[in-house]
């Protein structure tokens, strides 16, 4: 992936973020294994002024 493709994926997240009625402070959750799709939502989050919470998706309810 080059950096280009990872702003855009980030840039597309951010969307889908404020598209879902996100905002500054909120709380997001990412249940996700180290992957680019983390990182990209880790970063987009980030970008959009969200508490990020990660857990292993692998952790027993």
């Amino acid at each position: 992936m080059t950096n280009g493709q990872l702003l855009e994926a980030v840039d597309q997240a951010v969307k889908t973020f404020n598209k879902a009625g996100l905002k500054v402070g909120d709380l997001l959750l990412l249940a996700l294994p180290n992957s680019t799709a983390y990182v990209i939502s880790d970063l987009a989050a980030m970008r959009t002024g969200l508490a990020i919470y990660s857990m292993n998706p692998k952790m027993p309810e």
